[in-house]
């Protein structure tokens, strides 16, 4: 099966993601990972210019339902294998309808994102720049040529209304503190880039560690900038 990655997310795409019928998620089965192939449904999602290369390019994926409930079940499964608690975990709004997908839609994602990246002590550049076997790829020139290390159309700390109906502009992170939350402004359209930017890898960053205790070599992973969790002797 062909190693072919989207040039703006780095998941693994398939054989040939330019033809309909082989953009369903899990079209061509699992990589060595245990992932879908293609890793999402419409990926790259095509745009009008083809922001993700000119073959992705003359007609428009428009963001659907299927795009944002993959990425809640993503996130879902990535925050109980990290061994949230059911305060710690993301409270994801309920989506039916294409026409109803909001920005909270959006922020939540990212939240849940960032609480996964605090959980393993990795930033947001490293979240999108490294593929799921922790390679790191190029950065789609469409982004900017600075590393990108922020979300896209970004206002933190902008008070957003949340799956609760509660108004605010900040959430919990694993490790303790506050973080702004990574609001999409009011007024601004959901476009492709936001689901792309979703789509990065979050699995790898959980890296295994040897970590030297003071009475030997211990194997665990990070949790939050200097704790870890599940450690065993070497």
């Amino acid at each position: 099966m062909p190693d072919s990655r989207c040039p703006t997310c780095h998941s693994k795409i398939g054989s040939d993601s330019t033809t309909e019928t082989s953009r369903s998620q899990n079209k061509e089965g699992i990589d060595s990972n245990g992932n879908p192939v293609p890793r999402w449904t419409d990926d790259p999602l095509f745009t009008g210019r083809g922001f993700s290369g000119t073959t992705y390019g003359g007609r428009r994926n428009r963001v659907r339902v299927v795009h944002i409930k993959e990425l809640q079940d993503d996130r879902k499964a990535k925050e109980t294998e990290a061994g949230f608690t059911e305060s710690q975990k993301t409270q994801f709004s309920n989506i039916s309808n294409d026409r109803h997908i909001s920005r909270r839609h959006i922020i939540e994602i990212r939240e849940s994102t960032e609480k996964l990246l605090n959980d393993s002590g990795a930033s947001l550049e490293d979240y999108f720049k490294f593929d799921e076997d922790e390679n790191t790829q190029p950065q789609n020139p469409k982004v900017g040529t600075t590393a990108q290390s922020e979300w896209i159309d970004v206002n933190r700390g902008e008070e957003f209304i949340d799956s609760e109906g509660a108004q605010r502009g900040e959430f919990l992170l694993p490790d303790g503190s506050t973080q702004q939350s990574p609001t999409i402004p009011h007024n601004t359209r959901i476009r492709a880039i936001h689901i792309e930017d979703l789509r990065h890898p979050v699995s790898p960053l959980v890296p295994a560690l040897l970590i030297d205790m003071g009475g030997g070599l211990y194997h665990g992973a990070r949790q939050g900038v200097a704790n870890f969790k599940n450690v065993e002797i070497c």
